[in-house]
């Protein structure tokens, strides 16, 4: 099944006998008729759906689609799609949630892994900017917070703490510098508000990945 068609079934028309009447024969091309025209608004609203979900992909970064998901999250349920859990917002096949409470990188860890994910690994331009704008939605100043990258096991060899491949990053001017053993990653740094290396032990709300099941 196309997971972006609505779960919608055909209709017959009902061809029950009349008491005392014999069967009425079957009109096959009038029932052809029916099902394809039900074939094509059927197309048609995959159609619409698709193309609104081009518009989110090509804009993930307007707020407005962060804040439809975390305060209407019933709006996503509309098709077959697995959805995620409310107050996370749903893109690329993951689920995304914010928390603001602010602690070092290695308890923002646990606690995602206690909500089922990691903390938030970052593959494209368009999952930075989704990712920059769940904050945004949750705190306009747009504080530093946790991702999950790190190179605590041996210095430049950056990891994922959810196993992804490091294939995208968006450091800061000068950065990583691991300066002082810097090895965890934070984003919204100082004014240029990208990524930047820093100790572990400092607290920062961070956000927090899973994928759809």
């Amino acid at each position: 099944m196309n997971p972006s068609v609505p779960c919608l079934r055909p209709e017959l028309p009902n061809r029950s006998r009349k008491e005392g009447r014999p069967h009425k024969i079957l009109d096959f091309t009038s029932d052809a008729m029916r099902i394809e025209n039900l074939i094509h608004s059927v197309g048609q609203r995959a159609t619409n759906y698709t193309s609104r979900r081009g518009i989110i992909a090509r804009a993930p970064e307007e707020t407005g689609y962060v804040e439809e998901q975390i305060k209407c999250p019933a709006k996503t349920a509309a098709t077959c799609e697995p959805n995620c859990p409310a107050g996370w917002v749903k893109f690329n096949g993951r689920c995304f949630s914010y928390v603001s409470k602010s602690v070092d990188w290695v308890t923002a860890e646990a606690e995602c892994v206690k909500l089922g994910g990691n903390l938030v690994s970052i593959h494209s331009t368009s999952e930075y900017q989704l990712v920059k704008a769940l904050i945004r939605a949750n705190d306009p100043a747009e504080n530093p917070t946790w991702t999950g990258l790190h190179d605590c096991p041996k210095r430049f060899t950056w990891l994922w703490s959810d196993g992804t491949k490091f294939d995208y990053s968006r450091w800061n001017v000068n950065e990583p510098n691991n300066l002082n053993s810097e090895c965890c990653v934070h984003l919204n740094w100082t004014g240029e508000k990208n990524w930047n290396d820093i100790p572990c032990e400092l607290q920062y709300p961070f956000v927090c990945v899973k994928r759809l099941v």
